[in-house]
């Protein structure tokens, strides 16, 4: 199994088609307890319209964990058969051990109108990292 994670600053990128890194995962899921096999940061294409959901593809992901992506990306990715997990806040060793455990659970996007939980959109759209859980994500 490859997880790509949309990353910023050792974090989840509240924003995917914002984020400046990837961090790329592979999972062994044929032991009893899930294990971490290899774990990549690798810097993100330029950004332009579908250049992301193609690139995870390109890079064999399976699954994309980010902060919040537009309508586009997601039914992109969804055309590629990679599950997409938005809503996600956390750092990346963090947001790692909930999926091997079973524990990491798909939200509303950040960048959807419906934030709930106490998600704060910042209006300019550049802060979506800010105000969420306990993480102190954005300091480092």
């Amino acid at each position: 199994m490859k997880i790509a994670i949309a990353t910023e600053n050792n974090c989840v990128s509240g924003h995917f088609g914002g984020c400046k890194y990837f961090t790329f995962v592979e999972i062994d899921e044929t032991t009893p307890t899930k294990k971490v096999i290899s774990k990549t940061l690798v810097e993100a294409p330029p950004h332009e319209t579908g250049s992301f959901p193609n690139f995870i593809k390109s890079q064999g992901a399976d699954i994309i964990i980010v902060g919040g992506m537009g309508l586009r990306a997601q039914q992109m990715l969804t055309a590629f058969n990679i599950k997409v997990y938005a809503g996600i806040s956390g750092t990346i060793d963090d947001t790692i051990q909930q999926y091997i455990v079973g524990t990491l659970q798909s939200g509303e996007s950040f960048c959807n109108h419906h934030h709930g939980e106490g998600h704060h959109h910042h209006g300019d759209g550049h802060h979506h990292g800010e105000g969420h859980h306990h993480h102190n994500c954005h300091n480092k």
